[in-house]
């Protein structure tokens, strides 16, 4: 076997951060194949969810992961930690199959606002290694929360520890290390590349969860309502600010991810309005910087308060506005096909 690997055609994703850290990374691994990958952008529904004064974004994914990678042509391998992790991992990749692991980069060197002070559970591609040198090419985030993401090397001991630090301690949330590869390396890439087919499946999973997306919209009502109620009352806001804060940051990523979505399928299509999405994202920003200038500043101020409630009830507005225009211009173009 080779002592040193480098994969090709492995590229950072740094378009957009898209739900998390793992899809940025299963981009990078789609594109390293030839796979496009509005093949996932099709299949996410991005919704409103409100419990307990607790506002958040979640994604509903029509289909599984697992099924769509089956669909284009990649195969999954999953490799289970153990003292035989790193042989595993450096035998996928002689095989041309990068990979992508879980880390708990509390035992991560290479990520040195966590190594030693956190736990975090997190995930690295690994797309190559050097056996005399004794460490992995890999692709990460460039740094907490940013969609920049760039190659860099870890230690094969940093690759082990961290794998079997997020298998100690996050066994009830982490799925397995993967490596990937094409079923059939011979196959034509048969996908389709016209637009207008993966619009219409977009089109088509919105109309059938449309309803999805209308009860969507009636849970920032419902958080607008009983917002109204904390914020009257100091001690409930104070014991709410920053969970709301946290939620609003959560919101803003997926929102950004959804625009990125509607982006890469409908920037051409100036009747949608994607402008309503953006402006829904900048009453988000500026609502979170609301909060965090009356928590920095730890002041109870009704006047920022109100503001907040007027841009939350704007929000209400536009998220309306944007929907009622996609389910006619979704309608309009079923009717067309």
């Amino acid at each position: 076997m080779r002592t040193k690997i480098e994969l090709e055609n492995i590229e950072p994703f740094c378009e957009a951060w898209y739900i998390d850290c793992f899809y940025n990374l299963v981009f990078s691994v789609l594109k390293h194949f030839n796979k496009d990958i509005r093949e996932l952008l099709v299949n996410d529904i991005f919704l409103y969810k409100y419990s307990k004064n607790s506002l958040t974004m979640t994604v509903k994914s029509i289909r599984p992961l697992n099924e769509l990678q089956n669909d284009i042509g990649i195969a999954v391998e999953e490799i289970a930690p153990g003292e035989n992790l790193i042989v595993d991992f450096t035998e996928l990749l002689s095989k041309g199959s990068p990979l992508i692991v879980l880390q708990d980069l509390y035992f991560a060197s290479y990520r040195n606002e966590f190594y030693m002070k956190n736990h975090h559970l997190h995930t690295v591609l690994l797309y190559g290694f050097d056996k005399d040198e004794k460490y992995f090419n890999i692709v990460e985030q460039s740094f907490m929360d940013s969609y920049f993401y760039k190659k860099m090397y870890a230690s094969f001991s940093d690759i082990f520890n961290a794998c079997e630090g997020a298998f100690n301690n996050f066994s009830d949330k982490a799925v397995s290390n993967m490596g990937f590869y094409l079923k059939d390396p011979s196959a034509p890439c048969n996908r389709p590349t016209d637009l207008n087919i993966y619009r219409q499946k977009l089109i088509e999973n919105y109309l059938k969860h449309k309803s999805e997306v209308e009860e969507s919209i009636i849970h920032i009502e419902n958080f607008y309502n009983d917002f109204k109620d904390i914020i009257l009352r100091e001690a409930l806001f104070w014991e709410n600010v920053d969970s709301i804060i946290e939620n609003c940051n959560l919101i803003i990523s997926n929102k950004k991810a959804d625009l990125y979505k509607y982006i890469k399928l409908f920037d051409s299509q100036p009747e949608l309005k994607l402008h309503l999405i953006e402006s829904i994202i900048n009453e988000w920003e500026t609502i979170r910087g609301l909060l965090l200038k009356l928590r920095l500043t730890m002041s109870y101020k009704m006047q920022l308060l109100n503001s907040s409630m007027n841009r939350i009830n704007n929000i209400i507005r536009l998220e309306h506005e944007f929907h009622n225009e996609f389910n006619k211009f979704a309608e309009k173009t079923r009717g067309n096909k």
